[in-house]
């Protein structure tokens, strides 16, 4: 992720062994001054996750950058506070915590606003509403930078 002078940051991640994914990579347009990362954590299967072409182009496109992660997110305990059932959830708020923690030991104190999109019941959304439009997005996991 490159630095910005108190700048926002958004991650969109891909969890799953196989990821279809149609739009919201044009999420970057809520905040022009936002970098990102689309990151890409091994499937189910342990293999990377497929990335069409298109959806490729349309990262870098959107001025995000794709990383793709080695390994798989580590699996929430059943007492975890994000912790759900179903399984599909399951994996995509396994990655999204793993990525929030991994930010936080990599920026510390200059990552703020740390906000998580989640699923299952009463977990948090991060909803965005694109400007000039009644588009909401889920951003997966959005923070603050500070950098001198």
């Amino acid at each position: 992720m490159s630095d910005s002078n108190n700048g926002n940051n958004a991650f969109l991640i891909a969890p799953f062994g196989v990821f279809i994914y149609g739009s919201g990579v044009g999420v970057l347009t809520v905040y022009p001054r936002a970098t990102g990362e689309y990151r890409a954590y091994l499937g189910s299967n342990l293999q990377p996750v497929k990335i069409t072409q298109g959806v490729a182009d349309a990262i870098t496109d959107g001025g995000m950058t794709l990383e793709r992660v080695p390994i798989r997110a580590p699996e929430l305990p059943p007492t975890s506070k994000y912790y759900t059932s179903h399984w599909a959830h399951r994996a995509g708020n396994n990655a999204t915590v793993h990525a929030a923690n991994t930010v936080r030991a990599q920026y510390g104190w200059r990552a703020s606003n740390i906000q998580m999109g989640l699923h299952g019941p009463g977990l948090s959304q991060n909803l965005w509403t694109i400007p000039n439009t009644s588009e909401v997005v889920q951003v997966d996991l959005s923070f603050r930078k500070w950098s001198a």
